[in-house]
């Protein structure tokens, strides 16, 4: 085991003091906190912060000309990133999700592979020892098309715990249009919480060696529960639902208004916005309005759906709101682009359709 290394942090108010060995490989497991007053730490010393690893991270949030959301880069703590260069930078620990560390810097919001027990408004110094931007399939599941990483997971539960992989699949793949609502809640609830995929899928991945998978598949689960909370979504709040449709994984992107935002709102029903890419029709968007026990949904593309398929999703809807206790009505509209579309100043530079 190398020896760890040192570097200096900038403490906010209640700075910690922290101690870690390692000897760069990824880890679950939280660093462990000193409080100030255990540390007996002077308010002009600095915090002494000894990991000796390098951790992995994923750009959530991207400033603007900077890097692309989706980026990952190995961030290496040490003596070397208190030296000028053109790769040390400075980052703040910010509030996350239960279980992230997020860490806000110069090139937007990053999410670390590995949690650290530090408060929120802690400096920290670090330098980049390798970056690389996604690919298509590599773009986190806000984004993308797919859910690469959990497509990935449920193969390799297929082979060695299938048990497990058809526990998963079942809360991915609801029989009914019912069932998905129940579903689409349940996942709301249990993802944004931080309590799925659960224990049971946790156990099975470490036990088949697949650390690196289950760290990815984590990394994307932190991303996502952050950008739950990050204002560059504006008024809307993002929550994006994994749904398995046939074979993979598509990621479903849900917008509700966000409470005291500065958009009014509407005195007469909850809206609510669905969003996901077909790969045969294209981008899709469901605008919903509840009020009381009516429900009236518009159904946008961006290209006029066939006359059979509406004629399909009309009656559908006619049948699902009805055993729901609904009444109301579905209307169907194309427009080039969304007027609703909270992720535009998420997706930096790159040109991705959604």
């Amino acid at each position: 085991m190398s020896d760890p290394l040192a570097i200096a942090a900038k403490p906010a108010p209640g700075a910690v003091a922290v101690t870690a060995g390692g000897t760069g490989a990824a880890s679950s497991e939280p660093v462990a906190a000193v409080t100030p007053a255990a540390a007996a730490v002077s308010e002009t010393a600095p915090v002494s912060l000894e990991i000796g690893t390098t951790i992995g991270a994923t750009l959530i949030a991207a400033a603007q000309g900077g890097p692309v959301v989706g980026s990952r880069f190995e961030l290496r703590f040490g003596a070397a990133a208190l030296s000028p260069g053109e790769s040390s930078l400075a980052g703040t620990i910010a509030e996350g999700a239960a279980g992230d560390t997020i860490v806000e810097s110069a090139m937007g919001a990053l999410a670390l592979d590995r949690r650290l027990s530090l408060a929120p408004g802690t400096t920290i110094a670090f330098q980049l020892s390798g970056t690389s931007e996604p690919s298509h399939a590599e773009l986190p599941p806000s984004l993308a098309n797919g859910w690469q990483a959990l497509d990935q997971v449920l193969e390799a539960l297929d082979k060695s715990a299938p048990g497990v992989a058809q526990q998963l699949r079942a809360a991915l793949q609801p029989a009914t249009a019912p069932a998905l609502a129940a579903t689409l809640l349940f996942m709301a609830g249990a993802l944004y919480s931080g309590k799925w995929p659960g224990e049971p899928v946790a156990r099975a991945l470490n036990a088949m060696g697949h650390e690196r998978l289950k760290a990815r598949l984590d990394g994307d689960l932190g991303g996502l529960r952050s950008l739950g909370k990050d204002g560059m979504t504006g008024d809307w709040r993002v929550l994006t639902l994994p749904l398995l449709m046939g074979a993979s994984v598509e990621p479903l992107r849900l917008y509700l208004r966000r409470k005291g935002g500065a958009a009014v709102q509407d005195p007469a029903g909850q809206r609510f916005i669905l969003e996901a890419e077909l790969s045969r029709l294209g981008a899709l968007q469901l605008d919903g309005l509840v009020r009381e026990t009516r429900l009236d949904l518009v159904l946008r593309s961006h290209v006029a759906l066939p006359r059979e398929l509406r004629e399909e999703a009309a009656a559908l809807f006619r049948r699902a709101s009805a055993a729901a206790g609904y009444h109301g009505d579905i209307v169907f509209a194309t427009a080039p682009s969304f007027a609703v579309d909270p992720m535009t100043e998420l997706r930096g530079h790159v040109a991705v359709q959604i």
